[in-house]
């Protein structure tokens, strides 16, 4: 185990040595360090103490001390290890949220810490049935191959799932209650060895390792790719095959559109966009390693409830370091460099608009 261990930190201080040879400024090479430690916090969070699917714990993937992926304010998600032959049920309250989905990823091998390959199902509140009261219950089983009342079909190959859910104001909507477990007793948790904890060391560090891979790739492509403008989206998060792609956890519910943006103290950003009919829609910045900015009443998330619309039902963003005195501004946060993200829930169009942008010197600049 010893071996083990030293070599998951060995990545880690790797990463965190990494994140110096970008040239990037000293604010930002400090969050990439500090988003290292997230990395390493989720790999163990994840394969060390939540990778019996016998005993599936919701667990926090992504919050507000565990950013990555390009996570998205005012959402919750939380991570369970499934067996694609065993039968599950989830259940609970539905409360408040605007949205509540779950995702199912597999054909990969999860328990060795390989990233799953593709999205094998999903499903949302729309297929859950809510009684009187609000509760629902659902089966998710392996046996069947089509989605019934109460039965949802767990596909072969499944070996995790994420709950996701949306607030438009998360300090004053009651989030659902949401639970899992399988349907049949399993005892008690077997006692822990230590081959079996290295092995969950082994999987932890294969998978820091291809979630910091992912990063680094990322934040190479960022620094020399156009600067403020989005790039084209692949149709419906679909991989080269065709098929839901499960690279870096998606969801199949949402269309995304990514840029990157390089804004000078003396400049501003004007995006502009016209959102399909959707339920929720979310335009946020972050920082070269996918990651929002830091949560809080002011960090910058436009939703559909406090973004002014124009009447013909566009949205025009302004991005800059201080708030020129328009609506819809959303500021750098000392990230002279950094990335655009927009995503469309449950929206009515296959493909996402690609929002249209343009630079301006403050003094040019009128609103």
């Amino acid at each position: 185990m010893t071996s083990a261990f030293s070599h998951f930190w060995q990545q880690v201080d790797a990463a965190i040595r990494r994140t110096e040879e970008y040239g990037l400024p000293a604010n930002v090479t400090a969050e990439g360090k500090r988003y290292a430690l997230q990395l390493a916090k989720l790999a163990l969070d994840v394969h060390v103490d939540n990778q019996d699917p016998a005993r599936p714990l919701l667990t926090e993937m992504i919050g507000p001390t565990l950013k990555w992926g390009w996570d998205n304010p005012y959402t919750t998600y939380h991570y369970a290890p499934l067996d694609d032959g065993m039968s599950y049920r989830f259940f609970g309250a539905r409360n408040e949220s605007i949205y509540l989905g779950v995702t199912i990823y597999g054909e990969g091998n999860e328990r060795k810490g390989e990233m799953p390959k593709f999205v094998l199902g999903s499903f949302n509140d729309t297929d859950l049935p809510v009684d009187e009261h609000g509760r629902f219950e659902v089966r998710l089983d392996p046996s069947v191959s089509g989605a019934s009342t109460g039965v949802i079909p767990l596909p072969p190959g499944s070996s995790s799932m994420i709950v996701r859910q949306y607030f438009s104001d998360p300090l004053s909507q009651t989030a659902s209650l949401v639970k899992l477990e399988t349907m049949s007793p399993v005892g008690p948790p077997p006692l822990l060895t230590e081959a079996l904890l290295t092995e969950r060391i082994e999987a932890a560090s294969r998978f820091f390792g291809a979630m910091w891979g992912m990063s680094d790739a990322v934040v190479a492509r960022i620094t020399k790719a156009p600067a403020n403008e989005f790039h084209p989206p692949l149709p419906g998060g679909l991989d080269t095959q065709g098929k839901p792609s499960g690279h870096m956890y998606p969801t199949v519910d949402n269309l995304y559109v990514f840029g990157n943006y390089d804004v000078k103290d003396d400049e501003v950003l004007i995006v502009d966009v016209t959102p399909p009919t959707c339920r929720y829609w979310s335009f946020y910045l972050g920082t070269v390693f996918q990651q929002s900015h830091p949560y809080g009443p002011n960090f910058g998330l436009h939703t559909r409830e406090n973004t002014t619309v124009k009447p013909d039902g566009s949205l025009r963003f302004h991005i800059s370091r201080q708030n020129p005195g328009v609506d819809n501004w959303l500021g750098t946060e000392g990230h002279v460099r950094g990335m655009m993200a927009m995503r469309f829930l449950l929206a009515d169009v296959a493909t996402p608009p690609v929002p249209s942008c343009h630079l301006l010197k403050l003094t040019d600049f009128t609103s």
